[in-house]
């Protein structure tokens, strides 16, 4: 073979070998291009997480107020994070009879802020926060990881005087936020705990119960 010959070879596989790596090196770009993204998307969905709008807390404030003026509870439980994927999905399989007199786009608000599991709370944003603690759930799980009853018994030696645990959603609120929709549930033994849809309507500047509907009881 003339050293033409192989040259004009060699040169041809230079090409090839280029063409690939070129190839490569788009399709590695892409790949990475794509998988940053959805990472970028969960930061956008963690920092949106975080806000609850202060008039949600004037809401919870009137769920709790009973709790604020009762003079043996010295202490308000509430679960450090929202969850309100289980009354969602009370909406969702039917139970329309807990919200029925509520706006649709009230009940549209609370459908769409309570998709994500949950929201965290902030102390300092409640009314009575000097009777605020805020429970996380692995704190939770911590005092009652070995039977009920002796885990109420844990619960109540570290928070004397309390009302138990209290989980809320999420608000939803009409256009104007003169009406709003929420879900509240609290357990304060094994089988001492309930749940409700709780409607309130604003009057002269503040949030009044209009009506409780018994989610579960236990």
């Amino acid at each position: 073979m003339s050293n033409r010959i192989y040259r004009i070879i060699i040169a041809i596989l230079i090409c090839i070998f280029s063409l690939n790596a070129q190839e490569n090196f788009i399709k590695d770009k892409r790949d990475h291009n794509s998988y940053i993204k959805p990472n970028v998307v969960k930061s956008e969905e963690h920092k949106a997480s975080q806000n609850i709008e202060k008039e949600e807390y004037a809401v919870y404030d009137e769920l709790i107020s009973d709790w604020n003026k009762a003079a043996d509870i010295r202490q308000i439980v509430i679960k450090k994070f929202t969850n309100g994927e289980d009354s969602n999905n009370k909406i969702y399989d039917g139970d329309y009879f807990a919200v029925r007199g509520v706006e649709n786009e009230t009940v549209k608000d609370f459908t769409e802020k309570n998709k994500r599991k949950s929201y965290q709370l902030q102390k300092n944003l409640f009314e009575k926060s000097s009777k605020i603690i805020l429970i996380s759930d692995l704190e939770v799980s911590r005092i009652f990881e070995k039977e009920c009853t002796k885990g109420w018994d844990k619960f109540y030696e570290k928070f004397p005087k309390s009302q138990g645990i209290t989980t809320v959603s999420r608000v939803g609120f009409n256009k104007n936020k003169t009406k709003a929709l929420v879900y509240s549930g609290t357990q304060s033994l094994c089988l001492d705990g309930s749940g409700f849809f709780v409607i309130l309507e604003k009057k002269n500047h503040e949030w009044i119960i209009l009506k409780r509907e018994m989610m579960w009881i236990s």
